[in-house]
Order: C-alpha cells, then sequence, then structure tokens
C-alpha cells in the first residue's frame, strides 16, 4: 500500500518497486499489464530505470513484434 501512495503521488522508485511486486507475484497478484502501465508511467516522469525496465518487460513477457520494436524505443530513451 506504501508503494501505491508514494507512487501515485510522482515516487518513480515506487511505481518500479511496485511494478516488481506485480510481476513477482508474492505480495500482490500477478498482474503484467498494472506492472507495464507502472514502468510506463514512471518512464514518462523521465526514470531511466523505469524505461530500462518497461524494455525488459516487453521483450521478456509480451514476446511480439510491436512489442520488441516497442521495447528498443524503451531501451533507447533510457540510454540517451
Amino acid at each position: 500500500e506504501y508503494y501505491r501512495t508514494a507512487c501515485r503521488n510522482g515516487s518513480n522508485e515506487a511505481c518500479i518497486n511496485l511494478a516488481a511486486d506485480y510481476l513477482d507475484g508474492q505480495r500482490v497478484s500477478f498482474d503484467l499489464d498494472i506492472a507495464e502501465g507502472l514502468l510506463e508511467q514512471a518512464c514518462n516522469r523521465e526514470s531511466l530505470t523505469a524505461c530500462a525496465n518497461l524494455g525488459s518487460l516487453l521483450v521478456d513477457y509480451r514476446r511480439t513484434p510491436e512489442a520488441q520494436v516497442a521495447a528498443v524505443s524503451h531501451y533507447r530513451k533510457a540510454c540517451d
């Protein structure tokens, strides 16, 4: 709940940690869509770590050609 509140209040680190929890599925139920949305939110707020993690999520979980193209875009944003 603390991560959720902090993420809503603009903490990119909290969004990243909450996304990791949704991918892990231990403390909250596994939810790929929520994890992706949280990382997208933090990436849009210029969190380079979130952008890189979002790229990895797309490569590891989505595995579609469109996801691969999007992943490259997110990796590029993190590197640039």
